[in-house]
């Protein structure tokens, strides 16, 4: 599928879902249905926002400074001098980016300057990560925050005139990335001011040392960002939604679970012949997970049901284990008697128990995977962007962690 023809479908489809829920929304899933209507009105002209991100005097407003190509970001000797978000919106290569400058994490004397950075985070489209040297135990704690975050990340090695011998590959074993993350590492360098102030000195950075993340933006800048940020937002709207859902419809899929179940203990724990429990087995299964889709309204789609098809040939073979326990043969002097009746109930309605836990979960997964959901645009994004590609990499790395 063509990026044009793929952004409409994607616009129609969150414009459809935004339509056919008005307002009120659930509590927990209202914050996103803001950054969906925001991120709607901006895929019409997608302007790129570029976030960065770090530790205070990890050189941020440096090399925003850098790349935008002029100093526009205060920077100066001293600690925490962005004090809270900055945006500056700069031409690169003929197209429009928004850069976004923000405090440093670790800033203790003004806790509330991370809340801004984590908002600005949510709000990116692609998030640098700058770090120095060998990482602090809070930056290990930052990396497995802003996995969470669902952004494609940048992590920029500044300052490698101070670490020479701190390479990409050692940040990679003291983080735990795998070659095949989605995320991308760079080295900059810095250069002191030509006559800096007394005591610490200034730094800038140095545009001959920025080639490898000039090229690296070069590509991800001419990618679709906004659109890739809008699916990832629908995605996690659509997930609150579902569960929103199946949990207002809670009682009455208890109900309905307690019918299936005893149907299940009636036809398949009291001695049926196998050939007719086998049947019944599968009248029963899939009878119930149509019953439960239409309660819920979520789609059934193809995939993601591998433990729902799993669980029903385990079904069967509960039928069939059952229908062995009750030979004559295992009767006399094996101490089953009346035993195995019950040994046989107790299968089958422990097969049933566990379809109904797995056909919720299938369902939801659904919400996402119906043909115009989020996962299935990203599916074929991922097939349109090139292979080794930070933005492809991340939209595969979504469709794994599913």
């Amino acid at each position: 599928m063509a990026l044009g023809r793929l952004g409409e479908a994607v616009h129609a489809s969150v414009a459809a879902l935004l339509d056919a829920h008005p307002e009120p929304w659930p509590d927990d899933v209202e914050p996103e249905r803001v950054a969906l209507s925001t991120l709607l009105a901006r895929l019409d002209q997608p302007v790129p926002q570029v976030v960065a991100v770090g530790l205070v005097s990890r050189g941020k407003s440096s090399l925003l400074n850098a790349l935008a190509g002029r100093p526009v970001f205060a920077v100066g000797p001293t600690h925490g001098i962005t004090a809270w978000p900055h945006t500056l919106r700069s031409d690169w290569g003929g197209r429009p980016v928004d850069w976004v400058d923000t405090p440093g994490f670790d800033d203790a004397a003004n806790p509330e300057r991370e809340a801004m950075t984590w908002a600005a985070v949510r709000a990116a489209d692609l998030v640098l990560w700058l770090t120095a040297g060998p990482p602090t135990p809070r930056e290990v704690a930052l990396w497995a925050e802003l996995r969470r975050a669902e952004k494609p990340v940048v992590i920029v090695l500044h300052k490698q005139d101070r670490f020479p011998d701190w390479r990409p590959a050692d940040l990679r074993a003291a983080l735990g990335i795998g070659e095949d993350a989605a995320v991308t590492l760079v080295c900059s360098q810095t250069l002191p001011e030509p006559g800096p102030p007394a005591g610490r000195a200034t730094l800038r950075v140095s545009p001959s040392h920025l080639a490898d993340l000039h090229t690296l933006l070069d590509s991800l800048l001419s990618q679709p960002l906004v659109l890739v940020h809008l699916l990832v937002c629908q995605r996690r709207v659509l997930r609150g939604l579902a569960a929103a859902r199946i949990a207002a419809c809670q009682g009455t899929a208890g109900r309905l679970r307690g019918g299936y179940l005893l149907l299940r203990g009636i036809t398949l724990g009291l001695g049926t012949p196998v050939l007719l429990g086998l049947a019944l087995s599968v009248l029963l299964d899939l009878g119930y997970g149509r019953f439960l889709g239409r309660l819920y309204q979520l789609p059934f789609t193809s995939h993601g049901g591998e433990l729902v098809w799993r669980q029903l040939g385990v079904n069967l073979g509960l039928v069939g284990l059952g229908w062995g326990l009750g030979l004559p043969w295992t009767d006399p002097g094996m101490g089953w008697g009346i035993s195995a009746h019950l040994v046989s109930l107790a299968l089958n309605l422990g097969g049933g128990w566990l379809l109904s836990a797995r056909m919720a979960v299938y369902l939801q997964k659904g919400a996402t995977w119906a043909v115009d959901g989020p996962d299935y645009h990203l599916h074929h994004l991922a097939d349109a962007l090139p292979f080794h590609s930070l933005l492809g990499r991340f939209c595969r790395a979504l469709q794994v962690a599913e």
